[in-house]
């Protein structure tokens, strides 16, 4: 068991901030579901994989790994278990091509994992969207918004677990809500910014009035939002305004 979490990009996409840190929750948000087991409609985090994501989370340690290449990036994973590697649709970035871009290897003891299919989708299929909001007071590396992209992510999506008669924490993908439309549907992600904390809080305030669960990541004068999953009816009001980071 670990209570770090690696995540492993390639250097050699050059990625923008935004969507490597979209890129980085991807991995990590990959590798928690497929810790799960998923039976009857359920994903469910068994007694063994709950203790060893609650260690993790009593002192979150993420660690950003620059890898050169694809080629590098394989080789790396081939002797660490467990890993989730993610291959990029190619829907904004990458021409259109299906792309390997990072992967997370930690949290979990060494085991086989439950393979998440990841939908192909193209053009504006996105039936439900997490939205991140960066907050630029100060400079913001790469590396500092991927590692608050993975923890505020993984902290909302256990906080909307349900919880069994036997105490196991699980998602109920049979609910019709945009958090199982997210789940089932490739799972998108938006980075955005604002230029204030002024402007982080009041958009957290519209956020949390709006009825959405909101994950604060405080980090003197580099606070991250992360919301869960939405439709895009419902919380472009309140982001449409700002800014791709």
């Amino acid at each position: 068991m670990s209570n770090s979490l690696t995540i492993f990009v390639r250097n050699d996409l050059k990625m923008r901030k935004g969507k490597m840190a979209a890129q980085s929750g991807h991995a990590a948000m990959k590798l928690f579901f497929e810790s799960m087991v998923q039976t009857h409609g359920r994903m469910t985090l068994l007694s063994k994989q709950h203790a060893e994501f609650l260690e993790f989370f009593r002192n979150p340690v993420v660690d950003i790994c620059m890898v050169e290449d694809e080629t590098k990036l394989a080789s790396v994973l081939a002797s660490l278990s467990p890993t989730s590697v993610i291959v990029d649709n190619g829907r904004t970035e990458f021409h259109g091509v299906p792309t390997t871009t990072c992967a997370a290897h930690g949290i979990f003891s060494p085991c086989d994992l439950t393979l998440l299919n990841v939908p192909q989708t193209y053009g504006t299929e996105i039936k439900s969207k997490q939205i991140f909001v960066f907050n630029k007071d100060k400079p913001l590396s790469k590396e500092k918004a991927c590692q608050q992209a993975v923890i505020s992510c993984l902290k909302l999506l256990y906080s909307e677990m349900l919880t069994d008669d036997y105490g196991n924490k699980y998602f109920d993908l049979f609910q019709k809500n945009a958090l199982t439309d997210w789940i089932m549907n490739a799972f998108a992600k938006i980075a955005l910014s604002t230029k204030t904390m002024a402007e982080l809080d009041e958009v957290e305030r519209q956020l949390k009035a709006a009825g959405f669960v909101v994950e604060r990541i405080v980090d003197d004068g580099n606070d991250c939002l992360c919301v869960s999953p939405q439709y895009p009816d419902d919380i472009d009001p309140i982001t449409r305004h700002l800014s791709l980071i």
